[in-house]
């Protein structure tokens, strides 16, 4: 008799909290969906009322996707969450992460931390006054002055990719074959980033393939999705972050482990005197460690910095080479075109050079075309809305709003919002601004 009560009792108990949650999630959602401030903006009600379509999509990999349909069903102005809004407006980046005085749109640090047992990093500061700082100390290696010092060690591996390309298509002829860019390209811009931040290729292009190490940052990209879905339940995370399974996280050790043996080497072997990007980082560090606070750049955030800067610097290059290549091949007309401008200015590989290069009116605009059609980062995290809120394209956000709306780069589907200012040099055609539309 005692264990059936008890069996109805803890029965009782879960139908109980099972009522309870469900009357709490309907009632949220009819409060976000149709009386919470941002119900005035426009997005399917679904998305505002609540959390899990988002997250459904995020951990599909069809964000970028989505957002690009319903921004064309909804409009520039887009709600995606209870408490989140994207914009694909043209003022929205500038207003939102654009200097704005005392009300600034800081990151939110439910999305920009770095995952436990990662230091902190530039891309993951929150802090304004840190980020700025941390730029400062990274930015003289990515100046104009310092581009053209580095311009041998580009030269390089631009040359030995060419080399490996050739040496691929070799056998085939004429009779034809395929040619996988996006390696070649990825392949490419690993070595390069290797060598300009720690003084060693990851010699991918000699190889011809991807270093262990690339290759596990590749195949754990889609975890890393699941486990930043996460971020929005705190307890939940903390649970999850004991089960994640060891052999993730020892591959997130051996990442990072790997970038500071690369930081080490490379400080004890060339210190300042190598043009690259760790000598501007150490110049400048050691200028503000003299400066009149006494403090420099601390050897974690170093690490912290090339460890993200790795994977967002040579990815991402190599994804936009390749797209730019694929647009080509579609749309042969340009193609010609754009091999008649480079063959008619220049008499050998030679004469190619950074600065003969900014004087290639067509090919500049195929680049930035490119950088329209197929952005790189087709997602951001999100800013956090000041206190008091703020006005953005005509929409007001309270404050306490939870997270900024993102800027949503998906120019793509709205050709009308492209200025002629990446086609200025170009000659008068009314169709200019739609070099691959």
């Amino acid at each position: 008799m005692d264990s059936l009560i008890e069996h109805l009792t803890t029965r009782n108990l879960a139908i109980t909290g099972g009522i309870a949650f469900l009357v709490y999630y309907v009632v949220s959602f009819i409060y976000f969906a149709f009386i919470h401030p941002l119900s005035k903006v426009p997005g399917p009600r679904t998305w505002g009322g609540s959390r899990l379509p988002f997250l459904w999509s995020l951990v599909r990999g069809n964000l970028p996707h989505d957002l690009i349909s319903l921004h064309r069903k909804y409009g520039q102005v887009l709600r995606i969450g209870p408490d989140e809004v994207t914009f694909s407006h043209p003022d929205a980046f500038n207003q939102i992460c654009g200097p704005t005085g005392a009300q600034q749109f800081l990151k939110h640090p439910t999305w920009w931390r770095p995952f436990p047992g990662i230091p902190l990093s530039m891309i993951w500061s929150v802090d304004g006054d840190q980020h700025a700082y941390i730029r400062k100390c990274f930015s003289p290696g990515f100046t104009m002055r310092s581009l053209r010092e580095q311009e041998p060690i580009v030269d390089r591996y631009v040359d030995l990719l060419v080399s490996r390309i050739r040496e691929t298509i070799a056998p085939v002829g004429e009779s034809g074959g395929e040619v996988d860019f996006l390696r070649w390209f990825n392949y490419m811009s690993f070595d390069v980033f290797g060598d300009l931040a720690f003084g060693e290729s990851f010699e991918c292009l000699e190889r011809g393939d991807y270093h262990q190490w690339i290759a596990n940052i590749f195949r754990h990209i889609k975890a890393m999705a699941g486990l930043a879905s996460i971020r929005f339940y705190p307890t939940i995370e903390k649970v999850l972050v004991y089960v994640v399974p060891k052999s993730f996280r020892k591959a997130q050790q051996d990442h990072f482990q790997l970038v500071v043996d690369k930081v080490r080497r490379r400080i004890e072997r060339d210190g300042f005197t190598r043009p690259d990007i760790m000598s501007g980082v150490m110049i400048q560090g050691h200028h503000e460690a003299s400066g009149k606070d006494g403090k420099g750049l601390p050897l974690d955030i170093v690490n912290g910095t090339f460890s993200e800067l790795t994977i967002a610097g040579s990815e991402s290059t190599g994804s936009v080479l390749t797209a730019t290549i694929n647009t080509l091949i579609h749309n042969p007309g340009i193609l010609a075109t754009l091999v008649g401008e480079i063959r008619g200015t220049f008499r050998s590989e030679a004469e190619i050079n950074f600065d003969t290069l900014r004087d290639l009116k067509y090919l500049n605009a195929v680049i930035n075309e490119s950088l329209r059609m197929s952005p790189p980062i087709r997602w951001l995290p999100p800013r956090q809305c000041p206190p008091g809120g703020n006005m953005v394209c005509g929409y007001w956000l309270p404050g306490g709003v939870r997270f900024l709306p993102r800027v949503a780069f998906h120019v793509r589907w709205d050709p009308n919002r492209v200025t002629d200012r990446h086609f200025h040099h170009l000659p008068a055609d009314p169709t200019r601004s739609h070099i691959f539309s």
